[in-house]
């Protein structure tokens, strides 16, 4: 029987600084052993105006698009890593999808970046990385990342 991999989530927004972050996040992984599975989490789009039957297919047009971008965004990124990475494409809220995904996978840990927000910048703006940090039961590893 084969054993079983440690599962290590990477969550990324593709933005600069959670590219930055990815280096690091895939030696982490590595390091211990375990697979590597970025994800990318969007929300799921709303119609300004739901009776307009003209903009909910413009609304679900653009997100089949944005879907397809975002697939193609993580086959990208992945192929950065020195090794193998898995990819999956969530929706919904990205710290909520993030952290259901990452407990109903089992997941070792969750490595993610901040872009170095000061507390009082975390407490107007809020982030992804501060409400995994509070939300999730996994164990979460923060790189800090010089914008």
């Amino acid at each position: 029987m084969a054993a079983h991999r440690s599962l290590v989530v990477i969550p990324t927004d593709f933005s600069k600084a959670s590219k930055a972050t990815l280096p690091a996040a895939f030696a982490f992984a590595e390091r211990i052993g375990a697979t590597a599975e970025l994800v990318h989490a969007a929300p799921r789009p709303k119609p300004l105006f739901s009776r307009s039957r003209a903009n909910r297919e413009a609304v679900a047009r653009i997100d089949r698009e944005e879907m397809q971008a975002a697939r193609a965004g993580l086959t990208k990124l992945a192929a950065t890593a020195p090794g193998p990475v898995r990819t999956r494409l969530l929706r919904g809220v990205p710290s909520e999808a993030i952290t259901a995904h990452a407990e109903k996978k089992g997941a070792e840990f969750i490595v993610l970046g901040t872009a170095g927000m000061t507390a009082a910048g975390s407490f107007f703006l809020g982030s992804t990385t501060d409400r995994v940090l509070r939300r999730t039961r996994v164990p979460v590893v923060v790189l800090p990342v010089d914008r």
